[in-house]
């Protein structure tokens, strides 16, 4: 997840190919978005000069750091490791465990969308790391502006629920003058 190495992910986990497809677009986001932190913090001495907000305890870097002293739970042909939103699920496969990606993506009638609003993330951060790593984007101010416009725009491109507009006549239950 850390790397986005598709082969990887889909050696370690199992489940159906929709599951997998969209564990593979977490992990091009999550890839892009460590790119980006990495070539912050060589141009402007800090990543978060550049990012709005810093990883959630739920996020996969953060998960692989702490994976060796979490408690694990066993229950049969099923395991967590970790507790709550950082933990991590699996399913015995044979004789070896797997992430059980199910149990770690939100596949609903709108993952098709989630999907490409993913995407557009990852492209977002990805063209923001290229912008400061070609100097385009000179000041950490200025790449932050371009990364949150970006992500905005990112977001609301997938935004299904239209903009309430005002009403162009009165409502009938206003007097007449």
């Amino acid at each position: 997840m850390n790397t986005s190495d598709a082969d990887t992910i889909s050696a370690v986990s199992t489940g159906d190919d929709a599951s997998l497809q969209q564990l593979l677009v977490m992990a091009k986001v999550n890839a892009a978005y460590a790119r980006l932190e990495k070539v912050a913090a060589e141009k402007f001495g800090d990543p978060r000069s550049v990012l709005a907000y810093p990883r959630a305890r739920d996020h996969y870097a953060v998960m692989a750091r702490n994976i060796d002293s979490a408690p694990e739970t066993v229950n049969g042909e099923v395991a967590t490791i970790g507790q709550g939103l950082g933990s991590i699920q699996l399913r015995k496969v044979g004789s070896q465990w797997k992430v059980d990606r199910a149990r770690h993506v939100g596949l609903d009638a709108s993952s098709a969308s989630a999907n490409e609003m993913a995407a557009a993330m990852a492209s977002a951060y990805n063209d923001v790391a290229d912008g400061i790593a070609s100097a385009k984007l000179s000041s950490a101010d200025e790449a932050k502006a371009v990364l949150m416009g970006r992500t905005q725009q990112a977001v609301l491109s997938f935004t299904t629920s239209p903009i309430p507009q005002p009403a162009a006549t009165r409502p009938a239950s206003l007097p007449a003058k």
